[in-house]
């Protein structure tokens, strides 16, 4: 999922609310082991460059609606297939989650980990923008979460604070 606030002149912020991303179906035909974490990461990066360069190419707010839908189908699609694999990717870095204060004062956690399909979602950590690291919130299968447990690329990455 990639946010699309701020990346287009085509939609008026100044009146709107709520969610406003697209998907960007990826599909890794490459074995991940192969790749290691810097590879895979990269893939992904190209994907997201190579999806939001397309959008950029709208020529209006209905354009970029359809390419949008499009990209929402190709997903849906995907998930639909019986050997689908997915795991899906998400950034909430900069958007100001820790501040949010609904009567109760801020957040002392934030999670996404209702997600009914393995998930990745990146945050910045609550202790700061700048120097405070990014959270890391992994949802697999037992077996899939064991494995991923005992990736030393990951690993070497990970503090626990």
């Amino acid at each position: 999922m990639v946010n699309l606030r701020g990346r287009t002149d085509l939609l008026s912020h100044e009146n709107s609310c709520g969610n406003l991303y697209t998907a960007v179906p990826w599909k890794c035909v490459l074995e991940v082991k192969k790749l290691g974490l810097r590879g895979l990461v990269g893939l992904m990066r190209d994907a997201i460059t190579t999806s939001l360069a397309k959008l950029a190419n709208a020529i209006d707010e209905e354009d970029l609606g359809e390419m949008v839908m499009h990209s929402v189908r190709e997903f849906q699609e995907e998930l639909r297939k019986d050997d689908a694999d997915v795991l899906l990717f998400t950034s909430w870095c900069r958007f100001p989650l820790h501040r949010v204060d609904l009567g109760w004062g801020e957040p002392e956690f934030v999670s996404s980990l209702c997600s009914p399909f393995d998930s990745v979602t990146l945050m910045d950590h609550k202790e700061g923008d700048d120097d405070g690291g990014i959270v890391a919130q992994v949802s697999l299968t037992e077996g899939d979460m064991d494995l991923f447990c005992k990736q030393h690329d990951i690993l070497q990455y990970a503090s626990h604070k």
